[in-house]
């Protein structure tokens, strides 16, 4: 199974044809079984729902005879190549295809799984926590949706026509429950490498964001509604948050692995954008969902514009290690730093897109966005915990 897990992870398309089919059905005779009315029946299982719930893997040892990780890693790295669409280890191209119906369907159950039981589905496994982060990455468009607020069930509303306008998807999209989602950047964050792979996207997709709902030639038919203030503060707001969390997700490793750990997030941080093209050249792991219309341009498949790539620049100067040796010193300075560095970064993304196209002013579009980016960071809630206040 593990050298099948290892070619699959280099075959986007049958490693998503894989996971999606069937395992086992409810006629056959096994053990599984789920609640329904009430009453255990048996349950039918996809090659996914066998391999990251139900086996049991077994004990292996690599040749050093250390117990090996493989077996799982490898899974990692499959569902990798089967939700982006690219092999795993890879960024998405501008040939890298929209998502499709049976990799959204893929990543709504990766989700929900996780959801259900984040350490044992995860953290009890954090070596697939890198590929996870990348996955997560490349939906930001579709989880930006969900946790909007905004009600997609409520025919009468008009703020998920809205929402959809704010967030848009090319392709197919994933239906996820924000509180799962949640708990996914929670997990990841706990990671140096799936906090990274992230964190980087979601800053590079808030500047794209800005970019494309500031700019006065989107045809009327995309726009928002007349509130720009508005549409800038939900962006920054919304992003956020999304930064908060993975920032809890940091101090939770923080603080149970001490100072050295947390120089970890610094060296991966470093090594996503050594490994952006060009410096900060052409590729960020955002995915493919936000390729919308020619509007987009050249952020087509996550590239980055110059807004985007200044934008990157400065949060990676910011980021840093903590030096502080006791564990709730060093939490609050890295929540007081991030707090402050995620509304900076916010508003930097809204000014230079208001510079850009003159919808707005500058100096308006950055207050909104700094004030927006930090309270959504604030307010990032984790299983009802509230942010770490130092």
């Amino acid at each position: 199974m593990t050298g099948c897990l290892k070619a699959l992870a280099n075959h986007p398309d049958a490693a998503t044809s894989f996971f999606n089919d069937t395992f086992l059905t409810k006629d056959e005779d096994h053990d599984f079984t789920e609640k329904k009315d009430d009453r255990e029946v048996k349950n039918s299982l996809t090659n996914f729902d066998y391999l990251f719930e139900e086996r049991d893997w077994p004990t292996d040892y690599d040749s050093e005879h250390e117990e090996s990780i493989a077996g799982r890693n490898n899974l990692a790295m499959a569902l990798e190549a089967a939700t982006t669409g690219h092999p795993a280890g890879e960024l998405p191209t501008l040939d890298t295809p929209h998502h499709n119906a049976e990799q959204t369907t893929l990543m709504e159950r990766i989700v929900s799984s996780i959801g259900e039981d984040p350490d044992k589905r995860l953290l009890e496994h954090g070596h697939m926590l890198d590929s996870m982060g990348q996955i997560t990455s490349e939906y930001l468009p579709d989880i930006s949706r969900y946790i909007s607020g905004a009600d997609r069930t409520d025919t009468d509303s008009t703020s998920w026509g809205q929402t959809k306008k704010m967030y848009p998807v090319v392709g197919e999209e994933a239906v996820l429950e924000p509180r799962d989602v949640t708990k996914v950047h929670f997990t990841v964050g706990q990671s140096p490498d799936g906090y990274a792979a992230v964190e980087v996207g979601q800053k590079a997709y808030m500047s794209q964001l800005m970019e494309y709902h500031l700019n006065p030639d989107l045809p009327a038919g995309q726009v928002v509604d007349d509130d720009t203030e508005g549409v800038v503060r939900r962006i920054a707001e919304k992003s956020g948050e999304v930064s908060g969390t993975l920032a809890l997700g940091r101090q939770e490793e923080l603080a149970a692995a001490g100072k050295e750990r947390d120089e970890a997030y610094k060296d991966s941080m470093d090594l996503v954008k050594s490994g952006i093209s060009g410096g900060l050249g052409t590729e960020v792991g955002v995915g493919t969902s936000f390729v919308a219309t020619r509007w987009i341009g050249a952020v087509a498949g996550g590239a980055t514009t110059t807004i985007t790539g200044t934008v990157l620049e400065s949060m990676f100067q910011d980021f840093k290690s903590t030096e502080l040796e006791d564990t709730e010193d060093a939490r609050g300075e890295l929540w007081q730093d991030g707090l402050k560095n995620d509304g900076n970064r916010s508003g930097q993304a809204a000014r230079l897109a208001a510079e850009e196209h003159g919808m707005v002013g500058p100096a308006d579009a950055e207050t909104w966005a700094r004030e927006s980016g930090a309270q959504g960071f604030y307010n990032a809630p984790v299983d009802r915990r509230r942010p770490y206040p130092g």
